[in-house]
This record gives structure tokens, sequence and C-alpha cells, in this order.
């Protein structure tokens, strides 16, 4: 921890050397450790607090509560109802509003604690350990529509197409349906693999009782539904993108290697390297200044 209280006095104070002080939390004896390998600290004397959300604080945590007033760091704050007491990284004031900063693994369950318990939350996480990756967005039209042309070129021969019967096709319009309401940036390889994989499917289904040149109508017909199918898949992903850039901004494409932060519900910023990105749903991200960030809840 960054801060004990004074035994006397209650004011706030930093780790230095030979000081002793109390838990804000608990009121049990604190020593200030102040080496030379980690940064200076406070420590419970016995047992630490019991407070479960409590994370070993890194560089990373101090250099980031420090662009915010030191009344408003580590603020103990109860749940009167429950009891139920925890000690926020930073509280904003003026705006009841609490910002954690989230270095290591956090598991659902605790994300869904904390917002429950805050109420109105902001989440800064540290992108070093979440192999969290960015692309631009604006580039992603290009690469849709040259996966597009690739998927074109490799259209099979009307030779060597198979009909579908009906029940077929209204099996492949259903599958597709369903995939279409769940293209965006990242599902649209993984739905255009999907479609076509169980087209190739049904087609080998019928080889055994069919000649690839009977009934030559149908085999133009299935030809036909799938482009229609796939296009449509690929056009989605491209409404996707240009939705996206109709807010101001730079945008981009992410992956997030952890499943976790999907069930968050509050406002969800990635620092990575020396830039803040701002997560706008599963595969986009806005990048926001780490100057504007802090001058827009510090003040």
């Amino acid at each position: 921890m960054e801060f004990a209280l004074d035994k006397i006095s209650g004011s706030r104070l930093k780790a230095k050397k030979g000081l002793q002080g109390i838990c804000e939390m608990c009121a049990s004896p604190m020593i200030a450790k102040c080496g030379e390998i980690m940064i200076h600290h406070w420590a419970h004397v016995a047992s630490p607090c019991t407070d479960s959300w409590k994370e070993n604080e890194s560089q990373w945590h101090r250099e980031w509560k420090s662009n915010f007033p030191e009344e408003w760091r580590e603020k103990a704050l109860n749940d009167q109802a429950t009891g139920e007491r925890h000690r926020a990284d930073i509280y904003v004031p003026d705006k009841e509003l609490i910002i954690e900063f989230q270095h290591s693994h956090i598991s659902v369950e605790n994300i869904k604690s904390r917002e429950k318990f805050y109420k109105k939350l902001i989440w800064v996480i540290n992108a070093e350990n979440q192999s969290f990756s960015i692309n631009s967005v604006m580039k992603l039209t290009n690469i849709i529509e040259s996966y597009k042309q690739l998927y074109n070129k490799k259209q099979l021969k009307i030779n060597d197409l198979y009909y579908l019967d009906n029940r077929q096709i209204i099996e492949l319009r259903n599958l597709h349906q369903l995939l279409i309401s769940k293209t965006n940036l990242v599902t649209y390889k993984d739905n255009i693999e999907n479609i076509v994989k169980t087209f190739m499917s049904m087609q080998n289904a019928v080889m055994a009782s069919h000649s690839p040149h009977e009934n030559y109508h149908c085999i133009i017909k299935s030809s036909v539904l799938l482009h229609e199918l796939l296009e449509s898949i690929f056009e989605k992903a491209i409404e996707s993108v240009n939705n996206t850039l109709k807010e101001k901004g730079d945008f981009y494409h992410y992956t997030l290697s952890s499943k976790t932060w999907k069930y968050a519900k509050m406002p969800i910023f990635v620092h990575h390297k020396d830039s803040l990105y701002l997560l706008k749903s599963d595969n986009v991200c806005k990048l926001v200044s780490i100057e504007e960030f802090c001058r827009k809840y510090s003040s």
C-alpha cells in the first residue's frame, strides 16, 4: 500500500524508512518497507487485511495513481447495508467514480463482484499481461476485400459441383442467418469457412446417388446460392468497419487473449505500450490520449 495513517493525527503518510502507522482499513499496525528492489510501501506487521481484491502493487500501479490527487488514492469504501469493505485504487469524489488499475489476471467472479460493489467503475488494464494486440481498422476493409477475392478465385468449377436438394438449401440458409447475425470484424473468416465446409459436406452427401452432370440447372443454382451467402457475409463485415469509422477518432481492430473481460459491463481502457485504448466492442477499440484521460478524471 502507498499510504498508512499516523497513529496520533490520523493523517495519511507515505512510506519512509523507520516510520510506523496503522491501516486505514483494519486499524492494524503497519511498518514502512523501503528497500532497494521493491517500490516503497506499507506492510502489515502481522496478518494483512482480508480484502480479497487486494493485488500486490507494481510500479505500473504507482505511476498511474500518481496522476491523481493523493486524497483520491487507496480510498476505503464500505457498503452500509452489508458491511462489505474494500479499498479502491482511485475514488473521484465529484463523479462518485471508481478507477481500478488491473495489472494481473482477474477472474470473472472478481470482475462481477467489483462492478456490483462499486456501481460506477472504470477499468484500466495492463496489456503487458493480457496478450493484447491491435491492427488498423482503416486497413480492415482492404483485408476483407482481399480475402473476398481469394475466395472468388477458389470458387469451385461448375462441373465439379453437385446440386443441393430443397432440404439442404433450407438448412444452409438457416445456418447463414445464424452466422450473419454474429458477423463482425473478427468472426467473418470463421463464418466463411463454416459456410463452405457445410456446403461441401452437403455436396459429399449426394455424391453416391447423383452424377456431377445430372440436373445441370440445380448445379448452377447451388453454385449461385453459395456465392450469394458468402457475398452477404463479406458485406456485413465491411458494414461493421464502416459503422465504426463514422465516429470521430482513431480506431483499431484488437485481439485480447483473456476471455474474462468480455463479462465486464463497465468501460475498459487498455494501457498498451505508451498508448491507451478504450474497448468499443469485442473487436474494436479507440485510441485515447493518456493525458486527456487523466485530465478528464483528475480535475
